[in-house]
C-alpha cells in the first residue's frame, strides 16, 4: 500500500526506518522499503536533502543526550550521595549553562533513564552497577 506525501511522491504506508537515505548519494541501490527499482524520494535531490538534514538532526540530538546523561551521571558520582532533582539541576545548570532548557528538563531526563537513575521520591542518584 502507497500513500502520497506533501511533495507529491508515494512511498509505503508501512513505518519502515529509511536509512539507506542517511547518506544516499543517487539512488538507494540494496533498499528493502520500496517495490519500485526507482526510488522516489531518490529521485528528488529536495526531499533526499531533507531527509539527510533530518537524520543529522536526529544523529545531533542523540549526541546532546548522551552528553547531558554523562554529565548527569558524572556529578552524581562526584558528589557520592543522591541529590534532590533540584539540587542536581542547579548543579549542572551552573557547570555547563545552556546544555539543559531548565531543571525541569533535567528531572525529566532522569526519570526517562531508569536504568542510570535511582529514585527515592524526589532524590536521585545512580543506579549500582
Amino acid at each position: 500500500m502507497w500513500r502520497s506525501s506533501n511533495f507529491g511522491l508515494s512511498w509505503p504506508t508501512d513505518d519502515s526506518s529509511r536509512d539507506c537515505l542517511a547518506g544516499a548519494e543517487g539512488r538507494c541501490d540494496d533498499c528493502p522499503y520500496w517495490d519500485s527499482p526507482i526510488c522516489p524520494i531518490a529521485e528528488d535531490a529536495e526531499y533526499a536533502y531533507f531527509l539527510q538534514w533530518q537524520g543529522e538532526q536526529k544523529e545531533l540530538a542523540w549526541t546532546r543526550r548522551q552528553a547531558r546523561l554523562a554529565d548527569l551521571k558524572q556529578t552524581l558520582a562526584d558528589h557520592g550521595v543522591p541529590l534532590h532533582w533540584e539540587v542536581l539541576a542547579s548543579i549542572v545548570m551552573q557547570k555547563h549553562p545552556g546544555m539543559f532548557r531548565s531543571a525541569e528538563s533535567v528531572l525529566g531526563l532522569v526519570r526517562a533513564n531508569p536504568e542510570d537513575f535511582s529514585s527515592d521520591g524526589a532524590v536521585y542518584g545512580l543506579v549500582d552497577g
